[in-house]
């Protein structure tokens, strides 16, 4: 018997929204000290595209959502100009695609069983492709129900999350980077028509 509740209830509990990226959020925390961002320097080397930070000259120190993948949807492939923590709460287990700079492809499961291989935290780094879908869409038993069938986690983001540091990939510059990846990327980026 699943112990979470349906998606709608859900959505409607947290205030989602839909996320440009795929899935829904809501942003449950964003610090008010903030950070300038050219005092923030990185001990180890990162290609991170065009200006490691653009747009506004400060960032929050750090920002919060919860983040829903409903079965079926995706998160589609971005880059993040800060560290981001994925937690895992409830529902299914999620798959987090990551690619580093180097064309490394790393796969995490988010999910409460622990004693087989899911994880309840993951550091996707800055500078890194990344993505995720439901595992169970392609790695599992199919689910258990349309209105049960999603994965709830956060995502905490220092310093801050802000829309002028992300960057959603398009399936042609992805495939061009990375064309060892192409099984992942047709996957986690949306075909050219969305």
């Amino acid at each position: 018997m699943v112990s979470w509740p349906a998606l709608h209830a859900l959505a409607s509990a947290l205030n989602l929204l839909p996320h440009p990226e795929g899935g829904m959020y809501a942003e449950t925390f964003r610090d008010d000290e903030d950070v300038p961002t050219n005092a923030i320097t990185t001990s180890t080397p990162s290609k991170v595209s065009a200006s490691r930070y653009s747009g506004p000259s400060t960032r929050s120190l750090s920002t919060a959502i919860y983040f829903v993948v409903p079965k079926g949807k995706r998160s589609h492939m971005h880059i993040l100009q800060s560290n981001e923590m994925w937690h895992f709460y409830l529902g299914r287990p999620l798959t987090v695609v990551e690619i580093a700079p180097d064309g490394t492809l790393k796969k995490t499961t988010l999910g409460q069983n622990v004693l087989n291989g899911h994880t309840l935290q993951h550091v996707v780094p800055k500078g890194s492709w990344f993505g995720s879908y439901p595992t169970n869409d392609y790695d599992g038993d199919g689910g258990v129900g349309d209105e049960h069938d999603y994965s709830l986690v956060g995502c905490t983001v220092a310093p801050g999350f802000d829309f002028s540091d992300f960057e959603l990939g398009t399936r042609e510059q992805l495939l061009k980077l990375f064309p060892q990846h192409e099984e992942e990327l047709m996957r986690l980026t949306p075909p050219p028509s969305e």
